[in-house]
Formats: structure tokens, C-alpha cells, sequence
């Protein structure tokens, strides 16, 4: 549906107060990204870290897409994960309960994502994270096939009509691309007797048990398919990390000691 020319009928006085919150706190943050970035990077980040692409131009929009990696600009499960994670193993160091660390990470990253928007793709990098830190809480071992599973039978439970979102497609194609295509690639690669070629097809058998599982999703869904994204990705997602850590240091910063963000805003 559209609307048109709508206009304000009533303004309750009351509010979510911590939706309210986190609103603010994003508001300031993609402030400081503008105060302390060049121009375009500051977007393009504001995009990577709160799923916020308005300030992008169209042309830069379209050359992330078609090169393949349009994935980075939008709040996916790389992203739940990497920064999941980061806060997971940086507690770890803490003086602090296990229990403590568990509550602390999954508290983070729900706020997070309450903060972003909780997309299909997020919502299952979510869940995929609650099954890990429980499976730390309990000492059981962790199913990646499993946990994706199951976020996929809630949110379908919750969304029927996202089974046929391009998305949500993608978001799950690309995990079971890395826990059922890559362990039978890897298994054909370890059978290979010389060692160096082993060595070499490793480094892109992840990105390429994606891509063969995405593959014909893009296609239906685009009409196009980027061969080059493979390569490109083996560049791009390793970087993630350090630019995702990069940029929140910066923001920490910029909270705290102002101008000091300035170093982790020239790695960024």
C-alpha cells in the first residue's frame, strides 16, 4: 500500500521510552560518524553500523550491489555476529562470572537490534547467538544447523510471507551454504595430495559455498550474477571485523574523550 498526503491526527503523550532512547543514542552516534569522517565514509558507515543508507547516493548503492557486496551496507547476520562475538570474547577477560558474561552479551545485542531494526536476516543472527551463549550457559555443544533452524520456524511462524522475501532467502541460503556445502568442499579438498593447492582452494572455499547456494536466488530474484563477488568477498568480509571494532572504538571515544576518536577515525 501507499499513503498520501498524510497528516497527524493525534499525538499520545506517553511513549516507549527506552525505543525512545536508543533513537537518541543512534542519532548522536551517526553525528559523530559526519563530525569525524570524510565525506561519503561517514554514509556509508552510518549504513554498515545502523542500517541507515538514506545519506548514500544511488550510484554508490548500485556499485556495492552489483560488485556483489551490498551485504556489508545492511544490518545482517555478519554483522550481529562479529559484534556478538567481539563482546562475548572481550568480557571473557573481565574479572566476572561466566553467568554475568552470558546475561551481558545477549543483553547488548538485543538493544542493538531493538536500535537497527530487527530484520529476518538479524533475527536469525540473533537466535544462531542465544543458542550459542546457552549451549556455553549449559556446556553443551553448539548446532549451527540446528539453531538456524529454529529461527527460521519462528520468524516464518510469526512472518509466513518472508518465505518468499529475497532476504530472508539469502540469509539462510548463505548459512547452509557454510554448514552443509563447505564440510563436503572441504572434504573433496583434503583429499587432494598436493599441499599448497590444498592450501589455496581453502582460502576460497567459504566464500564459494556461498556464493553456489545464493547463486540462483540472485538470479531469480536479479537477473545478474557477479563471478567477481567471490574474489571480492575473500577481501571484503576478513576487513569487517577490524573496520566494524574501528568504528565503534571511534564512537566510544567520541563519547568519552572527543577528539581522541580521531586515530580510530583515520583506520576507519
Amino acid at each position: 500500500f501507499a499513503v498520501k498526503k498524510g497528516q497527524v491526527i493525534n499525538v499520545t503523550a506517553s511513549g516507549n521510552r527506552l525505543m525512545q532512547g536508543l533513537k537518541l543514542f543512534r542519532l548522536r552516534q551517526e553525528a559523530y560518524l559526519e563530525e569525524y569522517l570524510t565525506d561519503g565514509n561517514d554514509k556509508i558507515m552510518a549504513a554498515m553500523l545502523f542500517g541507515n543508507k538514506s545519506g548514500m547516493d544511488e550510484e554508490t548503492k548500485e556499485l556495492y550491489r552489483k560488485n556483489g557486496i551490498a551485504h556489508i551496507l545492511a544490518i545482517s547476520g555478519l554483522h550481529i555476529s562479529l559484534l556478538g562475538m567481539s563482546v562475548y570474547k572481550v568480557l571473557l577477560h573481565l574479572p566476572m562470572p561466566k553467568s554475568c558474561i552470558l546475561i551481558i552479551s545477549g543483553t547488548f545485542l538485543v538493544l542493538y537490534c531493538l536500535m537497527v531494526g530487527i530484520t529476518a536476516s538479524a533475527f536469525r543472527a540473533l537466535i544462531m547467538f542465544f543458542f550459542f551463549l546457552v549451549s556455553k550457559w549449559l556446556k553443551r555443544s553448539y548446532d549451527m544447523i540446528t539453531a538456524m533452524g529454529f529461527s527460521a520456524m519462528v520468524w516464518l511462524m510469526l512472518y509466513p510471507g518472508y518465505l518468499f522475501d529475497c532476504g530472508f532467502q539469502l540469509s539462510y541460503a548463505a548459512i547452509m551454504g557454510i554448514g552443509i556445502v563447505l564440510p563436503v568442499l572441504t572434504e573433496i579438498t583434503n583429499s587432494l595430495k598436493i599441499k599448497w593447492l590444498r592450501k589455496i582452494i581453502a582460502v576460497f572455499l567459504p566464500s564459494l559455498s556461498v556464493n553456489l547456494m545464493t547463486a540462483p536466488i540472485l538470479i531469480y530474484h536479479y537477473h545478474e550474477l557477479s563471478f567477481f563477488s567471490i574474489a571480492l568477498n575473500l577481501i571484503v568480509i576478513p576487513l569487517m571485523a577490524p573496520l566494524l571494532l574501528c568504528g565503534v572504538g571511534m564512537l566510544a571515544l567520541a563519547d568519552l574523550f572527543g577528539a581522541v576518536s580521531s586515530i580510530p577515525a583515520g583506520l576507519c
